[in-house]
């Protein structure tokens, strides 16, 4: 996942992109200036990579598809971390426990 501050910048990217290349397309149409279609061209260009930039990372900040990178969300992160890795000891060692019953019973079994 990408961090939360590396989406907001993207987003910010995306949205002065848009702004340059409206602004340059605005401004060849109204002044002409010598090869006006490629400055125009460019404008447009600008315009819609600004508004995909805006589009797909604004969007996952308002879905919150990201990582917290704030302190409070890596310490949020490292007690999740932590209790995941508790939980999978303790299925570790129930999961030893039951094959050492198992291969008690089938020892008797065979006496």
């Amino acid at each position: 996942m990408v961090p939360r501050s590396s989406l907001i910048i993207r987003s910010l990217a995306g949205a002065y992109i848009t702004y340059l290349g409206g602004k340059l397309l605005v401004d060849s149409l109204k002044d002409h200036p010598d090869n006006y279609v490629f400055y125009a061209g460019a404008g447009v260009v600008f315009v819609i990579i600004g508004i995909f930039w805006l589009g797909k990372y604004g969007s996952k900040l308002i879905k919150k598809e990201y990582q917290d990178d704030s302190v409070m969300g890596q310490l949020k992160d490292k007690e999740e971390q932590s209790e995941e890795a508790e939980t999978e000891e303790a299925e570790t060692e129930e999961a030893e426990a039951e094959e050492a019953e198992t291969k008690e019973a089938e020892t008797k079994e065979g006496e």
